[in-house]
């Protein structure tokens, strides 16, 4: 229809938060430059933010003419053929849909970059296509300084040939876009990502204070695991700033507390296969159920070496010189 294809003309972008405004930046400046063919003719950009501070800084920050703000959630929905959005978890992302449901065009796609869990993937997905509306669960990876550089990867679920009409947009803040198969599978494979992160978090935590309790010198101990096979990017990430008691969320990371749903997601993944959850994956949980039980959910992951530094009657600091 006429409308539809006005409207593929205009990409929306809600939620300009840690992780969002930084792709909504990069999304601006190469839609701004673009004269890839796989575009729609310079698609106008339109963003929206429960926060209108948020879309005040972005649009000082970048003047492209084609961007603007738009009025409403249902503003926003009546106007974009493609919409994208970053919210901070599965509530939010449903009573954003809900609010723009009824205002979407049919043909029009909805990709969410949020993460969430496969169940609300699959929940919106339902409620989208009964409209005529496709939806593609697309979650990232990569933190807020990836999403500045453009540099994320992509893990989507949901119809192929939608996703290569969504591709160069996701382009514009990812160097992988990979698809995943089914709806929800974008979330799945977010979570399991996650959850080996938080198993590797979860072993540093268990090590860093032994190598404390036996007298190794911390610095040149980190430094050792570092440089070597024992590395991984949770080791590598906080195991510095744990020697320098820098735990405080969302200053040096994300809390802990609001990052503890991929490992919910997996043990629902689990049950619904008729598995039992596997020892390591147990094992990184009990700690991380630990932490939050003394309170450290508004720190981030490195946090976890505080419940064997108790145990083990450590605390894991640099030397003092």
């Amino acid at each position: 229809t006429m409308a539809a294809m006005a409207a593929s003309r205009c990409v929306g972008f809600v939620g300009l938060g840690s992780m969002g405004s930084g792709m909504a930046a990069n999304l601006v400046a190469r839609l701004g430059a673009s004269t890839d063919k796989a575009l729609p003719s310079r698609p106008r950009l339109l963003l929206f933010d429960a926060r209108p501070e948020a879309v005040d800084r972005l649009l000082a920050a970048n003047t492209a003419a084609m961007t603007r703000r738009a009025s409403s959630l249902e503003a926003l929905a009546a106007e974009c053929g493609m919409i994208l959005l970053c919210l901070p978890d599965g509530a939010v992302v449903k009573r954003t849909v809900q609010a723009m449901v009824s205002s979407l065009q049919p043909g029009s796609l909805v990709v969410d970059n949020s993460t969430t869990s496969p169940a609300t993937a699959r929940e919106t997905s339902q409620l989208l296509s009964e409209r005529g509306i496709a939806f593609l669960d697309a979650p990232v990876t990569g933190a807020p300084q990836r999403a500045s550089d453009g540099t994320l990867t992509v893990m989507v679920g949901g119809c192929e040939k939608r996703l290569e009409e969504a591709r160069p947009v996701l382009s514009s803040f990812a160097s992988k876009v990979l698809h995943m198969g089914a709806t929800g599978n974008g979330q799945l494979a977010k979570a399991l990502n996650n959850c080996l992160y938080n198993i590797s978090c979860a072993a540093m935590a268990e090590l860093l204070p032994f190598a404390a309790r036996a007298q190794l010198p911390l610095e040149e101990f980190v430094e050792v695991v570092s440089s070597g096979t024992g590395q991984s990017f949770g080791f590598n990430q906080w195991a510095p700033r744990i020697l320098k008691r820098e735990f405080e969320a969302p200053k040096h990371g994300f809390p802990m507390g609001s990052a503890f749903k991929d490992f919910e997601t997996l043990q629902e993944a689990f049950s619904n296969e008729g598995l039992e959850i596997p020892p390591v994956l147990a094992g990184a949980l009990a700690t991380y159920k630990e932490a939050l039980t003394r309170g450290l959910a508004d720190e981030h992951k490195g946090a976890m070496v505080k419940v064997w530094e108790r145990k083990m009657d450590v605390t894991c600091s640099a030397a003092k010189s």
